[in-house]
């Protein structure tokens, strides 16, 4: 948590750092946020920790599966999302302000552009030319806050669940748990007025550009221009390059912003990827309550190889065979499991009511060629239960596991302990399985299409795919 204040790479030890995640910006004064940060800490640490995570629970606030229920879902994630935009253009902001290595600069500007372009579409409404792409918010703005607030500590928590599970090294899960800790003070910080805090930090980065440009004047008076040596033919290079000869200090510094900011884009990726099977598109084809995702695990060819095989709400497809996203996948679906079993017997002693529009999950998994593969099947009608699905069944993609590997390689490259090896394991043997949430809306519109022959017969969704069957060659 205080790192910035003295920074150790390997030998080295950096003091006086600037403090990535800062929420004073948001109106908290530093020895709040340093007990809001301890106190987000323990409660993500206690969920990390709990051997089942627990179903998520927005008291009552969010209720059924229908448009409305999926609608209010979406909104309070792309709350988060839009939120968590902030977090990055501060965060870019910070990096730009303090590190002179042209790596992270380019890097950082590149950031730095992508949030600042999303704040400006998301918050910078004039009713009189563009309304309508802010954040859409529950009704009562108390019961909007209490479910955003519940939102960020579940899915932050289940992240932080699967991440410990993932590798193993003190560095990995304390630096990464404080980060979350800090993420949840700032999202929640936001949310009591996220248009101020969006146009503070959009005019806080436009004088940063001033700035800069200003600097840069002064700066080439102090840039020696070189020749880059010869080219293939033995001449001199008529190109020059640029050598800064007075920031041997600076450039040390530079690697605490660079390793600051990748831990940062890559922790960030998981979470956005979590809230987009959340977060429906603005399009007229499909309304909030009309998606399907599904994640397949199959063996296939000679070898049998296991082959990961995942599509999401907005029918985006990916697949993998690394062995280590794999192993990724694995350690969510675990919970998943879990959490279809516990579901299984809460709906049959309350069995779900057809006027509340209830999803569909369907599940298969065997662990060994003499587990039950029939297929499971259960109705659920509470928006509760879908995002306990939800969140775990996006960790299963091949894309959050690409995000895990950014992460494992920025903390081998600065972390004295051993390097995290623990997603070279394999899975049991003969692991297959298969999880699918499809929604009353989405089933009724294939069935329309399939009668009215509106679709083509060449063009499966992955829940319906042959590979569910596995492959085999011969």
């Amino acid at each position: 948590m205080s790192d910035h204040k003295e920074f150790s790479l390997h030998t080295i030890k950096l003091r006086g750092l600037a403090k990535f995640d800062d929420a004073t910006n948001c109106g908290i004064d530093e020895k709040h946020e340093a007990n809001l940060i301890r106190k987000e800490a323990t409660n993500i640490l206690q969920l990390a920790q709990s051997s089942d995570p627990p179903l998520f629970d927005s008291a009552g606030i969010l209720a059924a599966t229908d448009l409305k229920g999926y609608g209010e879902l979406s909104g309070l994630a792309d709350q988060i999302s839009c939120n968590l935009e902030i977090i990055r253009h501060d965060n870019y902001h910070l990096a730009l302000s303090h590190s002179p290595i042209a790596d992270i600069i380019y890097d950082a500007i590149l950031g730095f552009k992508q949030s600042r372009t999303a704040l400006i579409r998301r918050y910078r409404n004039d009713k009189d030319h563009i309304e309508g792409l802010q954040p859409k918010t529950l009704d009562d703005p108390q019961q909007n806050l209490a479910a955003y607030f519940a939102l960020v500590d579940y899915v932050l928590g289940v992240i932080a669940w699967w991440l410990v599970r993932t590798a193993k090294n003190h560095y990995w899960q304390t630096q990464l748990l404080i980060i979350l800790a800090q993420w949840a003070v700032k999202l929640k910080a936001i949310a009591f007025d996220p248009v101020r805090c969006a146009e503070r930090s959009l005019s806080d980065g436009e004088e940063l550009m001033r700035q800069m440009l200003l600097d840069l004047e002064v700066k080439d008076a102090l840039i020696l221009k070189v020749r880059a040596g010869k080219d293939k033919d033995d001449k001199v290079s008529s190109d020059r390059k640029n050598v800064d000869v007075l920031d041997e200090e600076a450039d040390l510094d530079g690697f605490y912003y660079m390793v600051k900011l990748e831990l940062r884009r890559s922790l960030g990726n998981i979470i956005r990827h979590v809230l987009s099977d959340m977060i429906a598109a603005d399009r007229a084809a499909n309304g909030a309550d009309t998606f399907e995702a599904c994640t397949l695990v199959y063996k296939t060819g000679l070898d049998r190889i296991s082959t990961i095989l995942c599509s999401d709400r907005d029918d985006d497809v990916s697949a993998s065979m690394e062995i280590s996203y794999l192993t990724y996948s694995y350690t969510a679906m675990l919970p998943l499991l879990n959490i279809a079993t516990t579901l299984q017997a809460k709906y049959h002693a309350s069995p779900p009511r057809e006027d509340r529009r209830p999803t569909r999950l369907r599940w298969r998994v065997h662990h060994t060629s003499s587990d039950d593969s029939s297929i499971q099947e259960l109705r659920v009608d509470r928006i509760d239960d879908i995002v306990s699905i939800l969140v775990f069944l996006t960790l299963t993609s091949p894309s959050a596991s690409q995000a895990v590997e950014g992460l494992i390689g920025t903390v081998a490259a600065v972390s004295d302990d051993e390097d995290p090896i623990h997603q070279f394991e394999p899975l049991p043997r003969e692991f297959e399985a298969e999880f699918t949430i499809s929604t009353s809306e989405w089933i009724d519109k294939r069935h329309r299409m399939r009668q009215e022959h509106l679709h083509d017969p060449d063009v499966v969704p992955v829940s319906e795919c042959p590979m569910r069957l596995g492959i085999r060659g011969n």
